[in-house]
């Protein structure tokens, strides 16, 4: 029976001995099993370096694999190093299968690019029919119904089946047997949001297109003032929609303002700019710092020098200006001298003793409704005096100037 190990001294800190956690299994074993580690035969399972054999003797330490054992420093010092030369050993030694020539790997290939998807390259019909439907408002269904011609041929190219029910009130694509595109039918799903939004038909039906994507941001729910949400959502349209132009241009999308929503088409770049302006402008950010931040960017991005340097530098700071902060002045109350008067102010009546005083306090449920009736009847019948005044004071007519106006003499035949 194996003797138990003693005790160590370092067991309170088990700092060095999970350090070992993070070194591969294999590796550890590399190590302890090379020429400066040797095996312990009183004690199996431990190893131990050559130049610490003393170890023991002095302060009871042990390395042991597959338990939580706690060790020298001196130990782990020597199993790093034998780590890091064997390390170096494989990248010098081993043969690399990433080394050889590319012919076909130019300067000039373009990686990002995504090759169409042709009937080629699919495996076949699809098992399963995949189907999505919208609904649209009412307003949107004459013009759907003109429209739909159009919609249905460009879906009919990838296999796509669209229907649009009146009665009901929904646009609905779904897959057929000639459908050879995955995702052409998250395209078509696209279309039919797009068509409900009011985006018009041909323009929607660019997102059937590779590399075109769309967004559709809520912006009711960002500002809880119906006044203040309708101000800030003129902001994104500007006056006569400059604002609105200015960011279809910086961002290559086609941006639509409608109702509760902003609708955006373009590439995902361009979507996630737009996304961040309209937040933004919601959140009371005007967007011409956002526009003119991005017309800097896309000023830098054409000077290849700067392609890898960090462009906050060139970018403008605004600082936030908020009023409801500053120093507002004490209110300054009348320090003029007034009469010392020893007896305390009187205190102010409450309700209930302006009722005693009035004698409403002692009237009965009914009696004071009707008392409030006639207050209320005397408040109306003096509002309508006034209202009657104002209105008649268009009718007076104006003071005539004190000039005598000349008689004219007829003559008499």
């Amino acid at each position: 029976m194996a003797s138990q190990k003693p005790a160590a001294k370092w067991q309170d800190k088990p700092s060095a001995g999970r350090a070992l956690t993070c070194v591969p299994h294999f590796l550890a074993c590399k190590v302890l099993c090379s020429k400066n580690f040797h095996r312990r035969k009183d004690k199996p399972g431990y190893f131990q370096h050559q130049q610490t054999a003393n170890l023991e003797s002095q302060h009871g330490t042990f390395f042991d694999i597959g338990s939580n054992c706690y060790h020298h420093k001196s130990v782990l010092h020597h199993v790093c190093l034998e780590l890091k030369g064997f390390a170096e050993f494989l990248c010098d030694n081993m043969p690399s299968t990433h080394k050889k020539e590319k012919p076909w790997d130019t300067d000039d290939v373009d990686k990002w690019k995504v090759d169409p998807f042709t009937k080629e390259d699919s495996s076949g019909a699809f098992l399963e029919e995949s189907s999505f439907m919208t609904l649209f408002p009412k307003y949107r269904e004459r013009y759907l119904k003109d429209s739909w011609p159009l919609v249905t041929k460009s879906l009919e190219k990838y296999g796509i089946d669209a229907v649009l029910d009146l009665i009901e009130g929904s646009m609905t694509v779904k897959t057929t047997r000639k459908t050879y595109d995955p995702a052409a039918i998250l395209n078509a799903r696209d279309l039919i949001k797009l068509l409900a939004r009011s985006v018009p038909a041909p323009q929607a039906i660019k997102i059937l297109e590779d590399g075109m994507a769309c967004d559709i941001i809520k912006i009711r729910s960002m500002v809880r003032n119906k006044e203040r949400f309708v101000k800030r959502r003129q902001r994104i349209l500007g006056q006569n929609g400059t604002t609105l132009k200015a960011l279809e241009l910086l961002t290559q999308t086609y941006i639509l303002v409608h109702g509760n929503t902003v609708s955006v088409m373009g590439p995902f770049k361009g979507l996630k700019e737009v996304r961040r302006v309209v937040e933004d402008t919601m959140q009371n950010v005007h967007p011409i710092y956002l526009i003119k931040e991005l017309m800097i960017k896309r000023e830098l991005a054409k000077d290849p020098a700067l392609a890898q340097e960090d462009w906050s530098r060139y970018l403008p700071n605004f600082k936030k200006r908020t009023l409801s902060k500053r120093h507002k002045p004490h209110v300054v109350t009348d320090k003029s001298k007034k009469t010392y008067t020893p007896f305390p102010p009187a205190p102010e009546k409450s309700k209930v003793d302006l009722q005693i005083e009035s004698g409403e306090y002692f009237l009965g449920k009914e009696a004071k409704q009707r008392v409030a009736e006639q207050e209320r009847a005397e408040k109306s019948k003096q509002k309508k005096e006034e209202k009657k005044r104002e209105r008649e004071k268009e009718y007076v007519p104006p003071e005539e100037s004190a000039s005598k106006s000349k008689k004219r003499k007829t003559s008499r035949d």
